[in-house]
């Protein structure tokens, strides 16, 4: 629902929740779809950030930093399995 009525504020939450989720259950695939989609939301919201203090106050969050983190690991794994 979020998605539906544009709320990315919300909707990257909501994801990074999933990931997490996916992460626990042993949903690999799963989580790292969903980090990916949190991440490209976190990405898009902080290019509309200006003031550059406030930009790296938000990129500085605990879940945040959590998106970018996990989405960061799973690239890693897909370059990995690339070679």
């Amino acid at each position: 629902m979020a998605e539906e009525v544009g709320l990315p504020g919300e909707w990257w939450s909501i994801l990074a929740a999933q990931g997490e989720l996916y992460l626990k259950q042993g949903e690999q695939e799963q989580a790292r779809r969903a980090f990916e989609q949190a991440a490209a939301i976190v990405q898009k919201l902080a290019d509309t950030i200006r003031d550059q203090g406030q930009r790296a106050n938000f990129l500085e969050e605990t879940q945040v930093w959590r998106v970018l983190e996990q989405n960061l690991a799973s690239e890693g794994q897909r370059n990995e399995q690339g070679r």
